[in-house]
């Protein structure tokens, strides 16, 4: 028996020293290496496991403080028991997708937010300013106070916002009908259930398009006013349609219409210097002009100017018929 061990010892002291591991009695130990630099310091290739797959390497081994990578379902795990059980935090499949917070991800990179807490991102960007650069967030979030935070891209929606009253961008399709393409629509949604926010288009520091919560449209302004549409600067059109709610000046033809005579015309003139009814240049400089109201009174003036030209052609053939018996 005492042979039998001493056989064995030498047997496996030279498997070691062909091996090049080293086993001593106190200190680092080496596999395939015979200068080992930490407690145990493998040289090669190491397999640890059993083929049904758990967690095979350990780190730290104070409780709830532990991390574990192992194998199961074809994959990769990492894991760890924070808070209490042990918990995977990282999944790569034998496919090569990557889960984080989830064992079955679904792309090849799947971020499940689930286990988050209320105000923490899903997946942030960021860049800290330094005093070269200016700084850059950007982030992946659905957790919070019941509002989507940072990007929120799943169909048919992408959301960018914040909580609470902070700002909310919302593109979302919309239709009634499937087969209908009439009711077919990207909307464009600013604000949350109870706050309405502004949109503003900018180039650097020039103001395109500014696009109130109440409808107001400014072009070159943020400030368009009490205008639906506010343009600073100068307009160019090759059309302008003015649908008129105002009457018409065709009745200015009517039986029962009142023409000023000339005499009346003349005083109002002289003590106005402006046509009855036309604004003033100061009324137009403080108050603007309305094309619609401005050409149907326009037209107004001309229909009496016809009315004038047809009365006096009446005096003169009137006085040219008189002229006439007079000579013969």
């Amino acid at each position: 028996m005492k042979k039998l061990c001493v056989s064995f010892l030498a047997t496996a002291t030279c498997f070691a020293a062909s091996a090049q591991n080293t086993f001593p009695s106190s200190g680092n130990v080496g596999i395939g290496t015979l200068t080992p630099s930490s407690l145990l310091h493998v040289s090669g290739t190491l397999t640890a496991g059993p083929v049904s797959g758990g967690y095979h390497i350990i780190i730290n081994d104070i409780a709830n403080a532990r991390w574990a990578m192992g194998t199961g379902d074809f994959g990769l795990h990492i894991a760890n028991d924070y808070p209490s059980a042990w918990t995977d935090r990282l999944f790569i499949s034998q496919s090569g997708k990557v889960g984080i917070g989830t064992t079955a991800p679904l792309a090849t990179f799947h971020v499940n937010a689930n286990n988050q807490s209320s105000g923490d991102d899903a997946v942030l960007f960021d860049k800290p300013r330094t005093a070269t650069s200016a700084a850059s967030r950007y982030t992946f979030n659905n957790v919070g106070s019941g509002f989507w935070q940072g990007f929120h891209l799943a169909a048919p929606y992408i959301t960018v916002n914040g909580v609470n009253t902070f700002p909310r961008l919302v593109f979302y399709s919309e239709y009634n009908s499937l087969t209908d393409p009439t009711t077919k629509k990207w909307v464009i949604h600013a604000g949350n259930s109870s706050v309405a926010h502004d949109i503003q288009f900018k180039s650097e520091n020039t103001e395109l398009l500014y696009l109130r919560s109440d409808g107001n449209v400014g072009i070159g302004t943020t400030n368009p006013g009490s205008y639906k549409l506010a343009v600073e600067g100068t307009l160019g059109a090759r059309k302008v349609k003015v649908t008129q709610v105002n009457p018409w000046a065709d009745y200015v033809f009517e039986d029962n219409y009142k023409l000023p005579s000339l005499q009346e015309l003349e005083k109002f003139i002289r003590i106005n210097k402006h046509l009855p009814e036309v604004p003033s240049g100061s009324e137009v400089e403080r108050n603007g002009l309305d094309l619609g109201d401005n050409q149907a009174l326009l037209l107004k003036k001309i229909e009496e100017l016809t009315l004038y030209i047809i009365n006096q052609q009446k005096e003169i053939d009137t006085l040219k018929a008189e002229n006439k018996k007079l000579r013969n």
